[in-house]
Order: structure tokens, then C-alpha cells, then sequence
């Protein structure tokens, strides 16, 4: 069974201001699809999403990010974007 939700893959996770860039894309269409990352909800277009999630204690922590996708239905999936490679970013956008 393939992923409904896919999260772009991070080898170094780019932070500036305890925020850090959030992109993957949804497969598929989706009824009132929606993309939650610590309590911040991520833009999608064209069944892509991004943003800039700042993190919580929790994530800053465990140095990890979840990042949910639900639907009209409920929960499509989950992804873990572990941040133990993060570096500091020049410039946020």
C-alpha cells in the first residue's frame, strides 16, 4: 500500500528562529485535506504543501517533528521528521 502523504526527505534540516522549512505533497484528491505540524497548519496547493513550523518544546526536546494529514474522513497519515541534523539557515523567507 503506497503513502497517501509523502514528506520531502531531509538529510540537513535548515532552522532559523526555531523555525524550520516543511514540504511533501498528498497522492491523490482529498476532501478538506489538511497538514498539521506542531499545532501550525501548512498551506496546500495542488496537492503540494510547505510552510515554516516553529517549534514546540516538545519538538525542540525530542528533536522531532510530526506532521499529520487528515481529510474529511480523518487521519490519512503520519510522518516523523527527526531534526538531529538541523543547522542554522542564513535568512528565513
Amino acid at each position: 500500500m503506497s503513502q497517501l502523504f509523502v514528506l520531502h526527505s531531509q538529510n540537513i534540516v535548515p532552522v532559523k528562529d526555531d523555525k524550520v522549512y516543511v514540504k511533501g505533497f498528498l497522492r491523490g484528491e482529498h476532501e478538506g485535506a489538511k497538514i498539521s505540524a506542531a499545532n501550525t497548519w501548512l498551506e496546500i496547493n495542488d496537492n503540494e504543501f510547505e510552510g515554516f513550523v516553529t517549534l514546540d518544546k516538545f519538538s525542540k526536546e525530542n528533536k522531532m517533528l510530526t506532521i499529520t494529514a487528515l481529510d474529511n474522513n480523518g487521519v490519512l497519515g503520519r510522518e516523523i521528521l527527526f531534526l538531529d541534523n538541523m543547522t542554522e539557515a542564513d535568512i528565513t523567507f
